[in-house]
């Protein structure tokens, strides 16, 4: 592909905004690519050669994206499970001391105990 060509200058080329560790090598529109790509699970190294056909490309970013999106939900998922069910076994009751008053959490307990000494 010759250097004056658009999407050879867009792989090519610097980045105008983004982020790079300081001191290192500006970002190269490539890079953030690559790194979309590895997070979507394709072989970021032969990429190249894919973008010849725009349907073979179109057809594997569809799949790629839809794969990426699935997993990126069963995570969020799992996520949330877990903090649920932190939630629900945490079910400890405080009780107070003094008048045998029943709080859910340790912070209302004391906010009660504070009131009861006033």
């Amino acid at each position: 592909m010759p250097d004056m060509r658009i999407p050879k200058q867009l792989l090519f080329g610097q980045v105008a905004e983004g982020r790079r560790h300081q001191g290192g090598p500006k970002m190269q529109f490539k890079d953030s690519l690559k790194s979309n790509l590895k997070s979507c699970g394709n072989n970021y190294n032969t990429f190249e050669h894919l973008f010849s056909g725009l349907a073979i490309w179109r057809s594997l970013c569809h799949d790629s994206l839809s794969g990426f999106e699935d997993q990126r939900i069963k995570q969020l998922q799992l996520k949330r499970q877990k903090r649920k069910e932190r939630t629900d076994s945490s079910n400890s009751i405080f009780v107070c001391q003094t008048c045998n008053k029943e709080c859910r959490s340790r912070a209302g307990l004391v906010s009660h105990q504070r009131q009861r000494k006033h």
